[in-house]
Formats: structure tokens, C-alpha cells, sequence
């Protein structure tokens, strides 16, 4: 009775419908704040939830904390749905939080859906058979390695809507003018008709656009995720907006890395998702948001101490392995979000080079190469700024020659900005223009040309982070008339502000180690980063350590260390019952420990640490 009748299905959703609430809601409350999944599709989830929903009612104690990081539960709907007959039945549905609606007018609502794990039959509701098949996909991903992969972007920003992956395979998007662009007098049912030609078509864009979300590794998702050009007419106002919620999402998820790392036992929950929203708001009005819940749940449990300690002792141990590539996981996640923050908005001390690599995009192979430029930026030298034209050149440093045997030329502008906000002293803004006479790289005798632009500064050039155009298809001059910033930070840190908030500590470990933890990404571009693969992977345990360590000071309910000393991660934490200290005395504590390991499911080798 409290919902509008009939629901309608969500485009592209085909177990998923609209729900929206009769009564007026307050300011700030969406009408559409929950939504509906067909019970036939998720009727292995709801004693979970119910679950979740009685120890929202009590005191969950250690658990208390992850709780927050799962969707709302409304209950279990009978309703009927947009395109039902009259005499039919209605339709039963799990009613959860609709993620990130707050009905802003004019705001950009953006979300990611990350799939975490492998596939694990009986964890989520994953078959034998469909675990293989996952596992074989995700074997062939960039993303197998870094144990999740982008399932859904929903808001995508034009960056990436422009890479069709059509345009690989000659097809690219169906203009009116074009043959099948435009109905006709054709059959809907023949095979060449342009309804079953534009039906073809999206259907192959859709299969294409998934496999290349599968393949995007961590920091071009991150990437993705924070472009917020042209966001708004003043300077600075989008740099400022990808700034506030880049590091709203590094604190959230840090928050959830303590929480799971608090929880009182192991939890199987390999193969469910975690999804990242953000909302711009309304400038003056509304402030921008990024909420990080976890969902698609299966047959997943919620397991409490004393029923892990009931299960055998080969399954306790096989929980622990499984939780602890949980964990992992989504520590690798928060340090995506946390490192791009750290070096696109954590330079206080001057960008000193802007790097143009144009490459021709291919959505299933690797992206083909076609030259780069640089230009030298100094905030005291105001000749390095205006419009320039740049001549491209290979990685041997020779001209790049273009189809017409003449020099291939990119046009760009370059200007220093003083601001007066609270963050940022100032940006440099990168006004990349066009390209003229670019060699063909297609079977067409064209190109399907994109620029990222990649800024490096810092006293030691310690500071990277690229950003990218959109795709301009099939042409040989190419207009993107794109603007990029490069913040200019003030002094301090506001990361490690943000991330105490959520984990105590942390920030005085980023104040401390910043490059060391947090090294700078390369993603799928053709710069490489200053680190190596053994030196990200030292940075990411470094990471995890010092998580580890906030969440045992969350634990105590201790806050950050005086920032003059430096967070100790002790190998005899191992011993301590800090996760049930607050509801048995310490001794019956330590025998809990004891009796379901806590040292097999911890993240983290303790035994190496220091």
C-alpha cells in the first residue's frame, strides 16, 4: 500500500523495477528511494537479509560496523508490473535501498558495480559450471589479478561512452543518414530490415562493451569514475567537485577494509559486489556524496562467532582463506581510489610536464600507439602558456609522418589559474584542441583517435595521473576541443584528514610513507609509472598492514596516533582478542580466538611484520 502500482521495469534490468512511494517524502528523500527484484531471481537472498534486518534491531556488537556497508531492506512485495493482464497474479519482490537517488535537479549521478572475486560455487548462488565459466572470463581479464572487475557503469562520463566498441569491427554507432540509420519500408521481421539491423547491433555493442569493462584494469576505472570535465561554468568548480568525492571515496572504503577486518568470524562472501556511487549535488545547495554498499548476496550467510565455531575444522579454515581474499580485495580497491587521489589532487609543489599520447582505440585488442608530445610547465615562466602547435613523435623520438607523407601536428593551449578555494591554490588548465594529418591505423584507411594527457611534478617528479578524450571515429584530424585541469594543491593533506575519519592511523601513515604506500598508477596508457610491479606490490602490503592497524585502534575505540608518532603494526596483535573484548573478559576471549583461528582468516602474514 505504500508503493505506486503498476512498477515498471529498469532499462536494461530485466529482474529489476521502479518502485515509488505514494505518501510526499521529506527534503532531501527520494520518492524512488527503494527498488524491486523479482523474487523468482532472488529468492535465495531474503534470509539474508532477514538477517541483516534482526541484527539491525539488537546490538550486532563487532558486526555492527559492516552492517552499515549493506543495502537497506524494506521486505518482501506483492505487486503487480507494467504489462500484466488483469486476471494475472501479482508479482513477488525483495524491496532494497535504490543506491544513491536523491533527486537533485541537474545533479551527475554516477555508479560502478565491481565484482569481487572469483566465482565460488555456493557462495553466491554460483553453480559449479558457472564458476568455471566465470573463472575462465576472468582469467582472460586485466583485472584477474587484481581481484575484482567492473561488471556495470551506469553515468558513464563521455570519455567513455565515446570508446563504442563497435568501431573495432567497422560498425560503430548508426547515424539517420547512414544505410540502416533510418526506418524504412523493410519487414521488422527480415533480416535486413533497419529495426533488425539497429537490434543486431546493440546487442554486439553490449556483449563487446561488457568484455571490454571486464578487461579495464583498476586505475582506469578510478579514472572513469572521477572525470568531471566541463562540470559547471567557473574555474576550478568540476577539479573541486572530483576532488571532494575522490576522497569521500577512499575514506569510505578504507572504512569498510576496518569494518570487515572487525567482524567476529569469517564470512563467505566471494562473488557478491560492491557498488560506488556518487552524486555532484547542487552547487550552493546540495553537497556532493559517494555512498559504497556491498550486494548480490546468493547464498550468502551471515555467520556469527558462535556458529563458526559449530563448522568443522577443514571448513573454518577454508572460510578463513576465502575472507581473507575478501578482505584483500577490497583493500585493493580503496588503494585504487586512494593513490589517484593522493596524485592527482596531493601536489603542493608544481606540475613540471604535460605528456599528449594519441592512440587509436580498439575495444577487444590493445589500443595502437600513434605519438606523443610534451610541453614544460613553470608557474614563474609565462611563456610556456597560450596556444601551441606540437609535433608528434614515436618512441625513438622521430616524426610521426601521416598518411599524406607530411608531419602529424597536435594543437593545444596551456593556462595557469589562480583559485582562492579552501584545497587548491591554483590549476593548470590543458585545452587539448586537434590533430591534424594522423597515419592511418584501421582497415579503413582511418583512425579512432583519443589523447590522454599525463601530468607529472614534484620535486622528484613523484607526482602522475593521466586523464582522456573522448573518441573521435574514423578521421585523420581529429577535434576534441577538450579542457583538462591539473590541481595545484595547498599545503597539508586532506586524504589523511579523510581517511582518519574511517580508519585511525591510516592518515598518519599516508602523512608519513604517502609514496611509498600509494605509488603512482600507469592503467592502460603508455607511460609507465615510476613504480615497479614488486614495488606495488610492497606498497599494497604496506597498505594492508597499516590497515590492519586501524582496525585494531577502531577496535579500542582509540582514534589517530599523535600525528609525531608513527603507526607500529606489532606481531603480537596476532594473541590480542580485540575483536570481542568488549563482550566477554579477556581470557574467555583469547579461548575463542583459539578454538576457530583467527590466525588462519587474518589478511595479513603477521609473522613477517614489523
Amino acid at each position: 500500500k505504500r508503493f505506486e502500482t503498476p512498477g515498471s521495469q529498469v532499462p536494461g534490468r530485466t529482474s529489476h523495477y521502479a518502485l515509488k512511494l505514494k505518501d510526499p517524502q521529506p527534503k532531501g528523500v527520494s520518492s524512488q528511494r527503494w527498488t524491486a527484484k523479482d523474487l523468482a531471481k532472488a529468492h535465495t537472498e531474503v534470509a539474508f537479509y532477514e538477517e541483516v534486518r534482526r541484527l539491525r534491531q539488537v546490538d550486532a556488537g563487532a558486526l555492527e560496523p559492516l552492517l552499515e556497508y549493506i543495502l537497506d531492506y524494506e521486505g518482501v512485495l506483492e505487486s503487480h508490473v507494467e504489462g500484466q493482464k488483469p486476471n494475472e497474479a501479482p508479482k513477488q519482490f525483495l524491496v532494497f535501498e535504490n543506491l544513491g537517488v536523491r533527486d537533485v535537479p541537474g545533479s551527475t549521478f554516477r555508479r560502478v558495480d565491481l565484482k569481487l572475486g572469483h566465482g565460488v560455487p555456493g557462495s553466491s548462488g554460483t553453480s559449479r559450471l558457472q564458476a568455471l565459466k566465470q573463472s575462465i572470463l576472468e582469467g582472460t581479464s586485466k583485472n584477474a589479478t587484481e581481484g575484482f572487475r567492473l561488471e556495470r557503469f551506469q553515468g558513464s562520463p563521455a570519455s567513455l561512452d565515446s570508446a563504442d566498441p563497435l568501431l573495432e569491427l567497422g560498425l560503430g554507432p548508426v547515424s539517420p543518414g547512414a544505410p540502416g540509420g533510418a526506418e524504412g519500408s523493410t519487414s521488422p521481421t527480415s533480416p535486413s530490415s533497419p529495426t533488425s539491423e539497429k537490434t543486431t547491433r546493440s546487442m554486439v555493442r553490449q556483449k563487446v562493451r561488457k568484455a571490454m569493462l571486464h578487461r579495464m584494469p583498476a586505475p582506469d576505472v578510478i579514472m572513469y569514475f572521477a572525470d568531471m570535465q566541463n562540470l559547471g561554468s567557473n574555474v576550478g568548480y568540476s577539479a573541486g567537485i572530483a576532488q571532494h568525492l575522490l576522497s569521500q571515496m577512499a575514506s569510505k572504503l578504507a572504512g569498510l577494509s576496518v569494518a570487515c577486518r572487525r567482524a567476529p568470524a569469517p564470512q563467505l562472501w566471494l562473488g557478491t559486489s560492491l557498488a560506488v556511487t556518487l552524486d555532484t549535488g547542487a552547487e550552493g545547495s546540495v553537497p556532493p556524496e559517494v555512498n559504497v554498499r556491498l550486494f548480490g548476496w546468493g547464498q550468502a550467510t551471515l555467520t556469527t562467532s558462535e556458529t563458526h565455531q559449530q563448522l568443522p575444522p577443514s571448513e573454518r579454515r577454508e572460510r578463513s582463506a576465502k575472507w581473507r581474499e575478501f578482505i584483500t580485495n577490497i583493500d585493493k580497491v580503496g588503494w585504487e581510489a586512494s593513490r589517484a587521489y593522493l596524485h592527482r589532487f596531493g601536489n603542493n609543489q608544481g606540475w613540471k610536464e604535460v605528456k599528449f599520447v594519441v592512440a587509436d582505440f580498439d575495444a577487444i585488442s590493445h589500443n595502437d600507439f600513434i605519438g606523443q608530445a610534451s610541453l614544460h610547465l613553470d608557474e614563474t615562466n609565462p611563456s610556456c602558456q597560450g596556444e601551441q602547435v606540437i609535433q608528434l613523435v614515436d618512441r625513438s623520438e622521430n616524426p610521426v609522418i601521416g598518411k599524406n607523407g607530411l608531419p602529424t601536428t597536435l594543437t593545444c593551449s596551456v593556462e595557469l589559474h589562480t583559485l582562492s578555494q579552501v584545497r587548491m591554490r591554483g590549476l593548470w588548465r590543458v585545452h587539448v584542441h586537434r590533430a591534424v594529418n594522423l597515419p592511418k591505423r584501421d582497415l579503413s584507411g582511418t583512425s579512432d583517435a583519443w589523447v590522454s594527457v599525463y601530468a607529472t611534478g614534484g620535486e622528484e617528479s613523484q607526482f602522475c595521473f593521466q586523464q582522456r578524450s573522448s573518441v573521435i571515429p574514423r578521421s585523420l584530424n581529429p577535434e576534441w576541443n577538450e579542457t583538462f585541469d591539473l590541481p595545484l594543491a595547498r599545503p597539508g593533506n586532506l586524504l589523511a584528514d579523510w581517511l582518519d575519519v574511517t580508519a585511525p592511523s591510516l592518515g598518519d601513515a599516508v602523512l608519513k610513507s604517502g609514496q611509498k604506500l600509494l605509488p603512482c598508477a600507469a592503467g592502460s596508457g603508455f607511460v609507465a609509472g615510476p613504480a615497479s610491479a614488486k614495488e606495488e606490490k610492497a606498497a599494497f602490503a604496506a597498505w594492508s598492514t597499516a590497515l590492519a592497524y586501524a582496525a585494531d585502534r577502531a577496535a579500542r575505540n582509540l582514534g589517530p596516533p599523535p600525528k609525531d608518532k608513527a603507526p607500529v603494526v606489532a606481531c603480537d596483535l596476532l594473541v590480542e582478542p580485540i575483536m570481542t573484548a568488549a563482550s566477554v573478559d579477556g581470557a574467555a576471549a583469547a579461548k575463542t580466538w583459539s578454538n576457530w583461528s583467527w590466525s588462519a582468516w587474518n589478511p595479513f602474514r603477521w609473522g613477517a611484520c614489523g
